[in-house]
């Protein structure tokens, strides 16, 4: 088995979240079955500069990744010179850099779609010329949710193949160890986490609400925290809600799954799609749900009777712990020949 290319750059953002450990992950992976991959930082803490065919990446070694992805073998690019043997792989964020490249480099070029509502398709001028470039053209498509998939479809993408993303090995190893995530859900307690940054004004005055009304329960923000911490924090809750808008899977609500939590997720992207979700409808809520009550009972439900909504949403838990087999046989059958 060998690479199709020569050499593999990944741009990646010099934060900590979801995305830039997706990217790492692809590095990892790739250089763990014998590719040459390297990571191109670009933010904050990156200076990075094209000089036609050669790239120069300045990378900070203050940058937050180097620590929170060290378990990871991904190392930076400093220099390096592009080619028809080279694949560049941007994140979604980086359309319009990808569009603007196809006539100015000779390497492959691909974006991995870790989620569709970021990318900045709706803030764009309807632009069929455009569109055709990016969704029709040279530029192959991977994608880490179904909800993008059928984004990709829908608007003509020729060349797409399914790269999705894995849970954090340590938890999902964790969760597999719990011969009884039921029992272990009941021994919580009554302790609920979310994520404020994704709640809005209008879920974290639910949650303010909710704590208010009912004195005995554990309300835990995730928020400002290391890997580890979130950890040590899915570890003491029953349930987790999310108030996002899942652009794509969502790296927390795995996590507090496979530690043994029950979620509920707001019916909005990727939860709305039973492939990236695997959910019973009645862990699924709306915002008038939020408004009607109907979020209040299912939240008590759960509270009452953590063990059989832990129970309840096995099919889910079972994805997480197949997600590290299956990126990398999508990774052998994108990025190597037999």
């Amino acid at each position: 088995m060998r690479c199709r290319f020569r050499q593999i750059l990944i741009f990646c953002p010099d934060a900590v979240s979801g995305g830039p450990e997706a990217l790492h992950q692809l590095a990892h992976v790739l250089n763990e079955q014998g590719a040459t991959a390297r990571m191109v930082y670009y933010g904050q803490y990156s200076a990075l500069h094209m000089d036609g065919d050669t790239i120069l990446c300045g990378v900070n070694e203050e940058s937050p990744v180097h620590a929170s992805y060290a378990d990871y073998h991904a190392p930076p690019l400093r220099r390096g010179i592009i080619d028809p043997d080279t694949l560049l792989v941007l994140p979604e964020g980086l359309i319009e850099t990808a569009v603007g490249w196809l006539s100015t480099t000779a390497a492959h070029l691909a974006i991995w779609w870790l989620s569709v509502d970021n990318a900045p398709l709706k803030d764009r001028e309807p632009d069929e010329a455009w569109e055709a470039l990016l969704f029709r053209s040279r530029i192959h498509h991977f994608y880490q949710s179904n909800y993008a998939c059928a984004m990709l479809y829908q608007r003509g993408a020729r060349h797409l193949s399914p790269l999705f993303d894995f849970t954090n090995r340590a938890f999902v190893h964790e969760g597999l160890g719990d011969t009884s995530p039921e029992r272990t859900a009941v021994a919580r307690g009554r302790a609920v986490a979310f994520y404020p940054a994704k709640a809005g004004p209008r879920g974290q005055a639910f949650m303010a609400a909710m704590a208010e009304r009912d004195p005995s329960l554990t309300v835990i923000p995730i928020e400002n925290m290391t890997r580890q911490e979130i950890g040590e924090a899915l570890r003491k809750v029953c349930l987790f809600i999310d108030f996002g808008h899942s652009p794509g899977k969502d790296r927390v609500p795995r996590e507090a799954a496979i530690l043994g939590a029950a979620i509920l997720v707001r019916a909005a992207g990727a939860a709305n799609h039973f492939n990236d979700y695997p959910l019973d409808a009645s862990f699924l809520f709306s915002d008038l749900d939020m408004e009607t009550g109907i979020l209040d009972e299912r939240i008590a439900r759960i509270l009452d009777d953590p063990g059989r909504a832990v129970t309840a949403q096995g099919a889910l838990r079972g994805r997480i712990a197949l997600e590290y087999r299956e990126f990398r046989l999508q990774v052998r059958q994108s990025f190597f020949v037999v």
